[in-house]
């Protein structure tokens, strides 16, 4: 007989259909058949029948989410007593029989029996069994509030939970991610010990961001805690800090290191000599990270020997131009790497004869790369001339980005035409740019192999459209590889969209030119680019207006 439970399970089962169904169900159909049930109109059995069809879980999941769905409705909170109230908002102990709304969760149900035999045949029996596995089994404690609530949660079962599975040492990872001041703080202060002493503590990963401009102090948990099993360090924010020198001890183990602390923090930098120190007792290190206050700013001579790194694949560098590129010219690299990102926050034309050579010579090594490099000056990069050769080996990507200032003059091509001279002849290539359209154009004619080009944000001048004296056009006697333009934001004078037109025609006329994509800028002419070549590429997309990132800390973007 189907019970008040019965029901309680449907909702369960049809919340989870909700989240996994695809576009293609039916929603008003649905919706439709419900209120025909509700009313009662037609045939109820076939009504229900063709809504449960509906409803059916595409994803055939493994049976142990039966197990899960049953157990969280058949055991009452462990914040109840097994004798104590009422079950669930209200509903009454022992109403429990099962509908199950799609025939495949009933083959499931019932050619499994060792997972029924399990957690016994008896409702005592399933509690005694789902209690003691609750209690022993290890979780992950993940948290990403992204939104922002105007009063705090009940967090009574929720510190009660975390301070028991903390002090049996039942927590394998601490995830942390939040937009507003609670509930992360509360939480560290549970997962504090509140004895004195060090207590040891089987934590694999930690990952902490407050993106709040209120200050978070985790130099307890880190004082109060041995973590002889981290393997994953990630800090981010606005963060008080232990000593670096605790750091050492307590960091031996790690694959990923990426420490983001915000230059407001009341937290003393690093020394080079403590941040070497933490390097070289992570050899096993593949991702490191490193932003604002964690890179040293001191000019000592802690900075000389090599912290050999054999295992690292991938490297984000943020900070100052002289003391990031002087760190990542002491770091010794395998000869090849995924990632390379190095983003410098100031430009100082004198530190350009110390720092270029470290990456030169990184670079002139490692010709086995195969992943992206990417060098980015948040300001204009007078004195950031780093000339790459062509003994990078078999890099694939590039990416270039600098923000010169607003108003931009003649006197400042060159510096940025001599940012880069590279590109290895014969090799595809990716570029990137926001360059003004003159160094645009000296750059892209150093780069002949480039077969990906995106433009973001720049106003593409009459000198560069017009017809040369050979009777091509600027952009094709450069990019004669060209096979994916992206063109975001970006626009062109009036006289001069006759000139990008042809352009286009140009480089899709023998069929070179495969993909192109607008947004944004020049959208608004699509329809008359469509009428012209759209027919002649494989993928052709435009978007009125671009997509607006917004960036989360180091940690990630959201896309709105």
């Amino acid at each position: 007989m189907r019970s008040e439970w019965s029901w309680h399970l449907f909702v369960l089962i049809r919340h989870m259909r909700s989240v996994s169904m695809g576009p293609e169900a039916n929603i008003e159909l649905i919706r439709a058949l419900e209120e025909q049930i509700k009313e009662g109109k037609g045939d109820l059995i076939k009504l229900k029948r063709t809504r449960n069809s509906l409803l059916n879980i595409s994803v055939r999941g493994p049976p142990e989410i039966l197990v899960d769905i049953f157990s969280q409705v058949l055991i009452q909170s462990r914040s109840q007593g097994l004798g104590s109230g009422p079950h669930f908002y209200g509903y009454r102990p022992n109403s429990y029989s099962f509908l199950l709304v799609c025939h495949h969760w009933y083959e499931v149900a019932s050619r499994t029996p060792q997972l029924w035999s399990f957690w016994g045949n008896t409702l005592a029996e399933w509690r005694k069994r789902h209690h003691h596995a609750v209690l022993a089994d290890p979780i992950d404690l993940v948290l990403c509030e992204l939104g922002v609530w105007s009063s705090p949660g009940p967090y009574g079962p929720l510190q009660r939970s975390i301070k028991d599975r903390a002090g049996r040492d039942l927590i394998r990872q601490v995830h942390l991610l939040s937009l507003r001041e609670d509930p992360i703080p509360s939480i560290i202060t549970w997962l504090t010990p509140d004895t004195q002493g060090v207590q040891r503590r089987s934590i694999e990963s930690i990952d902490l961001q407050s993106m709040v401009n209120r200050t978070l102090d985790i130099s307890n948990f880190f004082a109060r805690l041995h973590l002889p099993e981290l393997k994953s360090l990630l800090l981010c924010g606005v963060l008080r800090m232990p000593s670096w020198d605790h750091l050492v001890p307590q960091t031996t183990l790690l694959t990923t290191l990426s420490l983001d602390i915000d230059r407001i923090s009341p937290t003393t930098p690093p020394t080079a000599a403590q941040l070497l120190s933490i390097l070289n007792s992570n050899p096993g290190l593949q991702d490191l990270s490193l932003a604002d206050i964690a890179i040293p700013e001191d000019d000592g001579d802690e900075f000389t020997p090599q912290v050999p790194l054999p295992d690292l694949k991938k490297v984000f560098l943020k900070g100052g131009l002289r003391p990031t590129l002087k760190l990542f010219g002491r770091l010794s690299f395998p000869d090849t790497f995924d990632r390379l990102e190095l983003i410098s926050l100031d430009s100082r034309a004198e530190d350009l004869s110390e720092v270029e050579p470290h990456l030169r010579d990184y670079l002139r090594r490692a010709r086995g790369l195969q992943g992206q490099l990417k060098i980015e000056a948040l300001h204009y990069p007078t004195g950031f001339m780093i000339r790459i050769t062509d003994d990078s080996g078999s890099l694939r990507r590039i990416k270039l980005r600098v923000s010169p200032p607003r108003h931009y003059s003649d006197s400042m091509v060159d510096p940025c035409l001599n940012l880069v001279t590279f590109i290895p002849q014969g090799r595809p290539c990716c570029f990137t740019t926001n360059f003004p359209t003159k160094v645009l154009e000296g750059l892209l004619f150093a780069m002949p192999s480039i077969e990906e080009l995106r433009v973001n944000g720049v106003v593409l001048s009459e000198g560069f459209l017009q017809p040369n004296p050979y009777g091509l056009y600027v952009g094709s006697r450069l990019l004669p590889s060209l096979r994916r333009l992206f063109l975001e934001d970006v626009t062109v004078k009036d006289d001069d969209w006759g000139h990008l037109k042809s352009y286009l025609a140009y480089q899709t006329s023998d069929g070179q030119l495969i993909s192109l994509e607008i947004r944004g800028g020049l959208a608004h002419l699509c329809p008359e680019v469509a009428k012209e070549i759209g027919g002649l590429v494989e993928k052709f997309k435009c978007e009125l207006a671009p997509k607006t990132r917004c960036p989360v800390g180091r940690c990630g973007e959201v896309t709105e």
